[in-house]
């Protein structure tokens, strides 16, 4: 899925939000791949967020904006309890840029790193 690719609007966000769901145990794996023109001083950024049934949001994991033109891991444990899941790309603030998000999981932590079998 990509959120965003283009000249305009430097800076502009966009986000994939859920409703309220427990992530209690939970973990979220996401790949993303930033597109960057030459002369970005400032590149795009994807983060993970989650908002509390209190509606206090907290920042769980972002990329440092310097990840390479290819595809990138991020991952995060999600805390206890009910919460709203976001995942927010900031295309950078000049030249062409975008940001590309796929094969986003979340399941519980103790079952990343097992082999899938397809049957």
């Amino acid at each position: 899925m990509n959120l965003m690719e283009s000249t305009q609007r430097g800076g502009f966000r966009a986000a994939l939000e859920t409703n309220y769901i427990d992530t209690t145990g939970m973990c979220l794996e996401l790949f993303f791949w930033p597109t960057v023109g030459a002369n970005n001083l400032y590149r795009p950024i994807v983060s993970v967020k989650v908002i509390t049934e209190a509606r206090n949001t907290l920042r769980l994991a972002s990329s440092s904006g310097y990840e390479l033109a290819t595809w990138n891991r991020l991952f995060a444990k999600l805390p206890s309890g009910i919460h709203k899941l976001i995942i927010e790309a900031r295309r950078s603030t000049s030249g062409m840029s975008g940001m590309s998000i796929d094969d986003v999981v979340v399941q519980p932590c103790v079952d990343f790193g097992k082999a899938l079998l397809f049957v």
